[in-house]
């Protein structure tokens, strides 16, 4: 049962390899983003006042062969010598027969205004897209012994393509909530995998949270991040509880019927001002369910408390977060 799914999950996710030329929008996803802003808002780089090197590992939909899995590595520094913040990112992921690798550097103007800090970035990169034909799916393939897709433009070999990926990011920054607006793929590419045209689409994706403190020494932090390419829309909606250094939360992937995709659990601890590593579990309740044991997400912070050439004395920041 869990191969037939793969074989679905393939087909759908591939069904641009049957046509010359689609549009798309091919992004991993992640659970965490709420403790990594900088992961969808390069704008976020420079916040806070430390060099900050973020990883994260994801298994999805655990049990399905071919399931996708990823990783990231990102870090940003606040540069006051440029009134800003610089970041940097490494990702790859595996999807069945694709395969993902990207990088990209990032800028972003900070003003302070009182409690109000706001910023405004943008970042280039550079990805490479590989497709492995031989994993590839089709209704009257054979499988068994010689593969052959019975697909005249299908083949076994490995294409690849490199492309060049643009965002534009802008954040708020205030001691009780965050607010950040990203655009991704601001100009289209297109990705040329021989017989195959792949052009990106253009997607936003908008983040709010609140922080809101209780007494005992808890924080509260709602919030929500909404994805969309002005034809789909998702959501995560999230609530966070942080009490010293241990953190944990609920999230909600999706509102209504169609884009209900899991139910989340995420829990932390912060061993010291430099080391801090959290756990996410997705529990699927769409028709995944019945063939994955869900997704797992694990990510690691190093946090380095002295300034690396700013230039500047840091800001005073009043912001609740502690992670």
């Amino acid at each position: 049962m869990r191969n037939l799914a793969t074989a679905i999950t393939l087909v759908n996710t591939y069904l641009l390899v049957f046509v010359s030329s689609v549009s798309g929008q091919q992004t991993p996803q992640y659970t965490m983003k709420m403790y990594n802003l900088y992961q969808s808002n390069v704008a976020f780089a420079g916040i806070e006042d430390n060099l900050n090197v973020f990883g994260f590992y994801r298994t999805q939909w655990q049990g399905v062969t071919g399931q996708p899995k990823q990783y990231m590595v990102n870090a940003t520094i606040p540069m006051h010598i440029w009134k800003g913040g610089v970041g940097a990112k490494i990702e790859g992921f595996n999807n069945g027969a694709e395969n993902v690798t990207r990088a990209s550097v990032s800028y972003n103007r900070i003003i302070n205004t009182g409690q109000l800090t706001f910023s405004g970035g943008a970042s280039i990169g550079l990805s490479q897209i590989s497709i492995d034909g031989s994993k590839l799916i089709t209704p009257d393939g054979q499988y068994i012994g010689t593969i052959d897709h019975q697909d005249p433009i299908l083949d076994n070999q490995v294409v690849q393509s490199l492309y060049p990926e643009y965002m534009l990011s802008g954040f708020v920054s205030h001691p009780l909530f965050d607010v950040g607006l990203s655009l991704n793929n601001v100009i289209p590419s297109t990705r040329n995998l021989e017989t195959i045209n792949f052009t990106q689409s253009k997607y936003f994706e908008a983040v709010g949270i609140y922080y809101i403190p209780l007494r005992g020494g808890y924080l509260l932090e709602p919030g929500i991040i909404i994805r969309s390419n002005l034809n789909v829309v998702q959501t995560d909606i999230f609530t966070s509880v942080k009490y010293g250094n241990i953190f944990g939360g609920i999230q909600v992937r999706g509102y209504s019927g169609n884009s209900l995709e899991s139910f989340s659990l995420m829990g932390g601890i912060k061993f010291n001002d430099r080391y801090t590593i959290s756990y996410s579990f997705d529990v699927l309740v769409n028709a995944l369910r019945q063939v994955s044991d869900g997704t797992h997400e694990l990510m690691l912070k190093y946090s380095f408390q002295n300034e690396i050439n700013t230039g500047l004395p840091p800001r005073t920041m009043y912001s609740p977060r502690n992670l």
